[in-house]
């Protein structure tokens, strides 16, 4: 195991910022709750990429309700869905990039044998083969979400924006008003199911960048 306090300070502290960012995102340190402002009653076609680990856990519960009605409960899935790509995939997209970068700064390092670029004596880049595991283990949610969730996602926006103008309508419960809500529980079960998934991939994300910083 290399000592940590053995690295350059300016390394360490973008890798251990890096860690806690992922972690971040995995919803490990905490999680987001996006409320639905009261005025708010328009959907949004790019709500496509999701939200957070601990969302699956605790945010999609309490708008799977059934005192909740189901067209309400589209608006505000829309709004989270909404809100969360503005913060967790440029995260992701940072620890991504951040990860390649250090990758390459150890890689470079390493076997340079100039002046310049000389390892330091404790060979602290020696790690570069576990930050380019790093990063590609933070390519690998931006691949799932892309392929998996965002499928998922755009269904519900578009059922929750089909729930909604046929409410807008008619007051009355119809049968295709029916189909479509019982259509929008499915799909929020199903999101439900590989929100966990995306979420142990997160956290693993979280877990090779420690790795990567002790040893």
């Amino acid at each position: 195991m290399l000592n940590v306090l053995s690295q350059p300070w300016w390394f360490l502290t973008w890798h251990s910022i890096i860690i806690i960012v992922a972690a971040f995102n995995a919803g490990i340190l905490c999680s987001h709750f996006p409320v639905m402002p009261a005025h708010h009653t328009q959907t949004n076609d790019l709500s496509t990429i999701g939200a957070s680990a601990l969302q699956g856990i605790l945010t999609m519960p309490l708008l799977m309700l059934e005192d909740i009605p189901v067209h309400l409960a589209g608006k505000q899935v829309t709004f989270l869905l909404h809100a969360s790509e503005f913060v967790f995939p440029p995260l992701n997209a940072l620890c991504t990039l951040s990860y390649i970068t250090l990758t390459i700064i150890a890689y470079t390092r390493f076997n340079s044998s100039s002046s310049i670029f000389a390892a330091p004596p404790t060979n602290v880049y020696a790690n570069y083969p576990a930050l380019a595991l790093a990063a590609a283990s933070h390519i690998l949610p931006t691949v799932f979400t892309l392929s998996v969730m965002a499928k998922m996602n755009k269904k519900m926006v578009m059922l929750s924006k089909q729930m909604n103008e046929a409410v807008s309508q008619s007051k009355e419960k119809t049968h295709e008003r029916t189909q479509l809500e019982e259509e929008f529980r499915k799909t929020q079960k199903t999101w439900q199911f590989w929100s966990y998934v995306r979420g142990v991939i997160m956290t693993g994300c979280a877990i090779a960048g420690m790795r990567a910083l002790l040893y």
